[in-house]
């Protein structure tokens, strides 16, 4: 679909993944695509812990295909896409979070970079497994009344 789009001249901005189908033909759609940022959740480095959070996802399969995003970018020499690699800080990656940095750092180049998200609960809908507050809470006890930004 990506390629379709790109032979109309349309190029998605951003794609959003869990990094579960970055195989080669999704990896090319994405380069090939003209794609400007990737998203990717990873989610953390410990294996056990990835895949409890992840169900139905495989650790090595999945940080393998991050690598190979990062490689066929390089050797296609694309400026694109931008890779951000993103993780939940929650009770069970919260030790994770350095291990995280230090393992995809070195892949990084300019306009890539590590991003850490706090967990959400989704109003009360899933347990809660935050490790802080988030402020948008603590604005809201404090009587800000703004509007979700998060519809």
């Amino acid at each position: 679909m990506l390629l379709e789009l790109n032979e109309k001249g349309v190029h998605p901005s951003m794609v959003t993944t869990n990094g579960t189908m970055l195989n080669e033909k999704n990896v090319a759609a994405l380069i090939e695509g003209k794609v400007d940022l990737v998203s990717v959740s990873l989610d953390g480095t410990v294996k056990e812990v990835y895949e409890e959070i992840r169900k139905n996802a495989n650790y090595e399969r999945v940080a393998a295909g991050v690598r190979y995003l990062f490689e066929e970018r390089a050797r296609r020499g694309s400026e694109l896409p931008r890779i951000i690699l993103r993780m939940i800080r929650m009770d069970k990656t919260e030790a994770d979070v350095e291990a995280f940095k230090v393992l995809w750092t070195p892949w990084l180049r300019p306009g890539d970079e590590i991003a850490f998200s706090n967990y959400q609960t989704w109003n009360g809908s899933v347990k809660d497994r935050r490790v802080e507050e988030p402020a948008g809470m603590v604005a809201l006890r404090k009587g800000h009344q703004g509007p979700c930004r998060m519809l």
